[in-house]
């Protein structure tokens, strides 16, 4: 059974998003070398963990590297439903990773 393509504002707007993944990609990447060289925090992905290990420019590459496919590999297959909507679905996690991780450190937008 073929899936529909998603139609909701086109190619362009996918397009946004996936950008949009690896901008808060690098951004998670920044936030998390950030807390865990201050102590603050730990990392929670085994993987990611272990790249850690080897130095703060290997976990660079290495995320960046392992969700750049991810969003390759989402981008081609686009017009099937459920890669388009992966992609939303990525977009939405790592906004709220990065949020969460700007709370945590006590970033807040919210003018007091």
């Amino acid at each position: 059974m073929r899936s529909r393509p998603l139609q909701f504002g086109g190619q362009a707007a996918l397009f946004w998003v996936a950008a949009g993944i690896l901008v808060f990609n690098l951004l998670d990447a920044i936030l998390t070398l950030t807390v865990v060289h201050a102590g603050a925090a730990a990392e929670a992905n085994p993987l990611m963990d272990v790249s850690l290990s080897w130095g703060g420019v290997w976990f660079v590459l290495v995320k960046l590297s392992i969700v750049s496919l991810g969003v390759q590999l989402l981008w081609r297959l686009r017009r099937i439903r459920l890669a388009a909507l992966g992609l939303v679905g990525m977009c939405v996690f790592y906004m709220g990773v990065v949020a969460y991780q700007l709370a945590a450190i006590g970033v807040s937008t919210w003018a007091a």
